[in-house]
């Protein structure tokens, strides 16, 4: 039987960030114990997940997307806040927090429309933008959220967001995105 893949559009972050990302993360690490870390090379801030889909489906999501994005310019976003979701006492996903960004949020709108509008069935879920770390804690008591006050950056990482992409997942592969399409925005 074959594995069905999924795919989802995602802002991916620029290989200095992703560094920085993974030097940040490796500190949280040692003492931190969550089962499952993000590969540096998988980090990503989600703007639409699709998951299984038909090819032609997903051509048309693609051009669709294409059409409505051009125009689209860079723009700043930053990090420096981890947090958690799930049960505080063993949640289920350790983020970094991403700098509240109207240009971020109408790209993650346009992208989401688009893609409601070639019958996808969307999370409904308010756009709450974030870089997971990892997921899983695994630690021997309760988390509690006091323990990230540690790891809160002194200065944020900045970044310039210059595409987003359309991810392919491959479960059985590490890193375990692959880029399917990139969409380029404008420079200012």
């Amino acid at each position: 039987m074959m594995k069905q893949h999924h795919y989802f559009y995602a802002v991916p972050l620029p290989q200095d960030t992703q560094k920085q990302i993974e030097e940040w993360a490796s500190e949280i690490k040692s003492s931190l114990p969550f089962q499952r870390w993000v590969h540096p090379e998988d980090v990503h801030i989600t703007l639409a997940f699709l998951g299984g889909t038909e090819e032609d489906r997903l051509k048309r999501s693609m051009e669709r997307i294409h059409s409505v994005t051009d125009g689209v310019s860079t723009f700043q976003l930053e990090t420096k806040t981890p947090g958690v979701f799930g049960n505080p006492a063993s949640p289920r996903v350790l983020w970094a927090d991403v700098s509240s960004s109207t240009s971020l949020s109408a790209l993650r709108d346009t992208v989401y429309s688009a893609c409601q509008l070639e019958g996808y069935e969307l999370d409904k879920r308010p756009f709450n933008p974030h870089i997971t770390l990892a997921r899983k804690w695994k630690g021997e008591g309760k988390f509690s959220s006091s323990l990230l006050e540690h790891y809160l950056l002194s200065e944020p990482i900045s970044f310039q967001v210059e595409e987003f992409v359309l991810y392919r997942t491959h479960l059985d592969r590490i890193p375990k995105y692959e880029t399917i399409e990139r969409f380029k925005l404008n420079r200012g």
